[in-house]
């Protein structure tokens, strides 16, 4: 639940629910996974509602120790108000290669929202030394990234949690107690961490890059 005081942004609640089925043990170079996600936003004044549901299956085959296949098809099914068609199937298909045990890059290429869509993982290990870096596009709203960030804490390339200036409310880009309370957009993600860690010592560096293509408004914005 998102609670505001000023005058121009109404209350709102989030819900999520998201069921998922994995493959057993039988299965050795392919592994798969069917997912079922929903998520609502309400606005309690003008009792308005958003709804998001999405069914994703996804295929994953070792070719050998270096190389996999990955996959990952869907539907996506949203009742909401936008000036774009933000329904209909989507899918991408990529590869995962890792040279040896630090580190793995992944890339993929598909469709979704009748546009491109790309996908980064990248992850790097060597001695105290790790880089990671992705890259997401996704439907989002501002109640949505807000409680993201405000509700997981943030962790360094290490997987160790830190405190993250950007969790800071200022630095949010979007800010559910004004009038972008019911902004509804399409979500470039990048992110790129490093971190050097020895004994007591730690080093950390993150940027991130976000571009928001409001799906209501036709506005693009862009926060560093």
């Amino acid at each position: 639940v998102v609670a505001n005081s000023a005058s121009n942004a109404e209350d709102s609640s989030l819900g999520v629910s998201a069921i998922s089925l994995f493959n057993g043990d039988y299965f050795n170079d392919l592994t798969w996974s069917l997912t079922s996600e929903g998520a609502f936003v309400s606005f309690g004044d003008s009792n308005d509602e958003n709804d998001f549901n999405r069914l994703i299956a996804r295929a994953d085959y070792r070719l050998n120790r270096t190389w996999q296949l990955n996959s990952w098809f869907g539907y996506d099914d949203n009742d909401v108000r936008t000036t774009q068609d933000i329904n209909g199937f989507f899918w991408n298909l990529g590869a995962t290669y890792a040279p040896n045990s630090r580190a793995w890059f992944r890339l993929g290429y598909g469709e979704r929202f009748n546009e491109p869509d790309y996908r980064l993982d990248f992850n790097y290990r060597h001695r105290h030394t790790t880089w990671t870096a992705e890259y997401r596009r996704e439907i989002q709203t501002a109640q949505g990234e807000f409680l993201e960030r405000g509700l997981f804490p943030e962790t360094d390339a290490s997987g160790n949690p830190v405190d993250d200036p950007t969790l800071d409310q200022d630095s949010l880009g979007v800010d559910p107690g004004s009038s972008q309370n019911d902004a509804l957009y399409l979500l470039d993600r990048f992110r790129f961490r490093w971190s050097w860690r020895r004994k007591r010592t730690r080093l950390d560096a993150n940027l991130r890059y976000d571009q928001r293509d409001d799906l209501q408004f036709d506005d693009v914005t862009q926060d560093w």
